[in-house]
Protein backbone atom coordinates (compact mmCIF):
# COMPACT_ATOMS: atom_id res chain seq x y z
CA UNK A 1 0.00 0.00 0.00
CA UNK A 2 1.69 3.49 -1.23
CA UNK A 3 1.92 6.16 1.21
CA UNK A 4 -1.00 8.09 -0.17
CA UNK A 5 -3.06 5.67 -0.11
CA UNK A 6 -2.65 4.67 3.65
CA UNK A 7 -3.80 8.50 4.41
CA UNK A 8 -6.67 8.35 2.27
CA UNK A 9 -7.67 5.13 4.81
CA UNK A 10 -6.99 6.74 7.98
CA UNK A 11 -8.76 9.86 6.93
CA UNK A 12 -11.68 7.91 6.29
CA UNK A 13 -11.35 6.18 9.06
CA UNK A 14 -11.23 9.30 11.36
CA UNK A 15 -13.95 10.81 9.46
CA UNK A 16 -16.34 8.00 9.99
CA UNK A 17 -15.82 7.86 13.47
CA UNK A 18 -16.06 11.73 14.21
CA UNK A 19 -19.21 11.25 11.93
CA UNK A 20 -20.90 8.27 14.07
CA UNK A 21 -19.68 9.82 17.14
CA UNK A 22 -21.60 13.26 16.39
CA UNK A 23 -24.50 11.74 15.42
CA UNK A 24 -24.53 9.49 18.70
CA UNK A 25 -23.54 12.83 20.26
CA UNK A 26 -26.79 14.83 18.89
CA UNK A 27 -28.78 11.82 19.79
CA UNK A 28 -27.69 11.77 23.37
CA UNK A 29 -27.90 15.34 23.95
CA UNK A 30 -30.69 16.46 21.99
CA UNK A 31 -33.61 13.79 22.35
CA UNK A 32 -32.52 10.99 25.23
CA UNK A 33 -31.41 13.66 27.50
CA UNK A 34 -34.45 15.64 27.44
CA UNK A 35 -37.10 13.21 27.55
CA UNK A 36 -35.35 11.54 30.51
CA UNK A 37 -35.07 14.96 32.33
CA UNK A 38 -38.72 15.09 31.57
CA UNK A 39 -40.30 12.14 32.25
CA UNK A 40 -37.75 12.09 35.68
CA UNK A 41 -39.84 15.05 37.05
CA UNK A 42 -42.98 11.57 37.06
CA UNK A 43 -41.21 10.10 40.20
CA UNK A 44 -44.15 7.24 39.67
CA UNK A 45 -42.89 6.97 35.85
CA UNK A 46 -39.99 4.76 34.55
CA UNK A 47 -38.81 4.36 31.66
CA UNK A 48 -38.40 0.99 29.95
CA UNK A 49 -37.89 1.26 26.40
CA UNK A 50 -36.76 4.29 23.93
CA UNK A 51 -36.75 3.75 20.36
CA UNK A 52 -34.88 6.86 18.54
CA UNK A 53 -36.31 6.34 14.83
CA UNK A 54 -35.91 8.89 12.23
CA UNK A 55 -38.33 11.59 12.82
CA UNK A 56 -39.73 9.88 15.64
CA UNK A 57 -38.88 8.68 19.74
CA UNK A 58 -40.86 5.77 20.76
CA UNK A 59 -41.14 5.90 24.19
CA UNK A 60 -42.18 3.15 26.56
CA UNK A 61 -42.94 3.86 30.42
CA UNK A 62 -44.07 1.57 33.30
CA UNK A 63 -46.21 4.07 36.21
CA UNK A 64 -47.17 2.73 39.42
CA UNK A 65 -51.01 1.73 39.81
CA UNK A 66 -51.52 4.51 41.72
CA UNK A 67 -49.94 7.47 39.54
CA UNK A 68 -52.09 10.39 39.49
CA UNK A 69 -52.19 10.55 35.56
CA UNK A 70 -54.91 12.85 35.18
CA UNK A 71 -53.26 15.58 37.28
CA UNK A 72 -50.18 15.03 36.53
CA UNK A 73 -48.92 13.69 33.01
CA UNK A 74 -50.64 16.22 30.49
CA UNK A 75 -47.99 18.51 31.11
CA UNK A 76 -45.50 16.09 30.00
CA UNK A 77 -46.53 16.60 26.55
CA UNK A 78 -46.39 20.04 26.40
CA UNK A 79 -42.87 19.87 27.70
CA UNK A 80 -41.84 17.17 25.15
CA UNK A 81 -43.50 19.56 22.31
CA UNK A 82 -41.06 22.48 23.67
CA UNK A 83 -37.54 20.18 23.77
CA UNK A 84 -38.25 18.00 20.97
CA UNK A 85 -41.02 19.57 18.71
CA UNK A 86 -44.71 18.45 18.07
CA UNK A 87 -45.11 14.84 16.81
CA UNK A 88 -41.68 13.85 17.18
CA UNK A 89 -42.35 11.25 19.63
CA UNK A 90 -45.00 9.04 21.67
CA UNK A 91 -45.25 7.23 24.57
CA UNK A 92 -46.83 4.29 25.38
CA UNK A 93 -47.57 3.29 28.88
CA UNK A 94 -46.95 -0.64 29.70
CA UNK A 95 -48.93 -1.56 32.10
CA UNK A 96 -50.80 -4.65 31.93
CA UNK A 97 -54.11 -4.65 31.18
CA UNK A 98 -56.50 -7.34 32.93
CA UNK A 99 -59.33 -9.28 31.13
CA UNK A 100 -61.78 -6.66 31.99
CA UNK A 101 -59.61 -3.78 31.03
CA UNK A 102 -58.95 -5.04 27.90
CA UNK A 103 -62.92 -6.59 27.00
CA UNK A 104 -63.90 -2.93 28.31
CA UNK A 105 -61.26 -0.77 26.00
CA UNK A 106 -62.16 -3.19 22.68
CA UNK A 107 -65.20 -2.00 23.39
CA UNK A 108 -65.01 1.18 23.83
CA UNK A 109 -62.19 2.16 21.19
CA UNK A 110 -64.21 2.48 18.21
CA UNK A 111 -66.35 5.59 19.95
CA UNK A 112 -63.27 7.02 21.65
CA UNK A 113 -61.68 7.18 17.86
CA UNK A 114 -64.98 7.82 16.20
CA UNK A 115 -65.52 10.81 18.42
CA UNK A 116 -61.44 12.35 18.45
CA UNK A 117 -61.73 12.29 14.67
CA UNK A 118 -64.90 14.01 13.78
CA UNK A 119 -64.49 16.56 16.79
CA UNK A 120 -67.20 14.99 18.92
CA UNK A 121 -65.54 14.90 22.11
CA UNK A 122 -68.79 14.33 24.00
CA UNK A 123 -68.95 11.16 22.15
CA UNK A 124 -65.31 10.36 23.97
CA UNK A 125 -66.88 11.15 27.16
CA UNK A 126 -69.79 9.65 27.02
CA UNK A 127 -68.37 5.75 25.39
CA UNK A 128 -65.96 5.70 28.42
CA UNK A 129 -68.53 6.24 30.93
CA UNK A 130 -71.10 3.65 29.37
CA UNK A 131 -68.62 1.61 28.86
CA UNK A 132 -66.69 1.73 32.54
CA UNK A 133 -70.10 1.55 33.95
CA UNK A 134 -71.16 -1.48 32.43
CA UNK A 135 -67.65 -3.22 33.97
CA UNK A 136 -67.57 -1.30 36.79
CA UNK A 137 -64.20 0.19 35.60
CA UNK A 138 -63.61 3.56 38.06
CA UNK A 139 -62.02 5.32 34.97
CA UNK A 140 -60.43 9.14 34.81
CA UNK A 141 -60.67 10.81 31.66
CA UNK A 142 -59.01 14.28 30.72
CA UNK A 143 -59.04 15.97 26.85
CA UNK A 144 -56.92 19.32 26.12
CA UNK A 145 -56.83 20.40 22.50
CA UNK A 146 -53.72 18.19 21.53
CA UNK A 147 -54.28 14.67 23.70
CA UNK A 148 -57.29 12.12 25.30
CA UNK A 149 -55.70 11.03 28.95
CA UNK A 150 -57.39 8.07 30.01
CA UNK A 151 -57.10 5.13 32.93
CA UNK A 152 -58.98 2.59 33.85
CA UNK A 153 -58.67 0.56 36.94
CA UNK A 154 -59.63 -3.15 37.95
CA UNK A 155 -58.74 -4.10 41.71
CA UNK A 156 -54.84 -2.60 42.05
CA UNK A 157 -54.17 -2.79 38.26
CA UNK A 158 -54.63 0.68 36.13
CA UNK A 159 -54.00 1.11 32.66
CA UNK A 160 -53.29 4.04 30.55
CA UNK A 161 -53.75 5.27 27.35
CA UNK A 162 -53.01 9.12 25.50
CA UNK A 163 -54.44 9.32 22.43
CA UNK A 164 -53.28 12.03 20.02
CA UNK A 165 -56.19 14.02 18.70
CA UNK A 166 -56.30 14.91 15.36
CA UNK A 167 -56.91 17.89 13.28
CA UNK A 168 -60.54 17.96 12.62
CA UNK A 169 -61.53 19.49 9.07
Amino acid sequence: MTKQMKIVAISLVVTLLVLFRGYQGFQYFKVEKPIQDVLQKQVEISIVNMKIEPGITKVQVHAKPNYDFIDKFPDVPTQLDEELGQGKWKISFINPQTATIKKAWQEMVFGVEEGMNTGKYTLVQSTVRQIANKYHLPYNLFLDDQYVYLSLQDGNKTWFQILPIKAVK
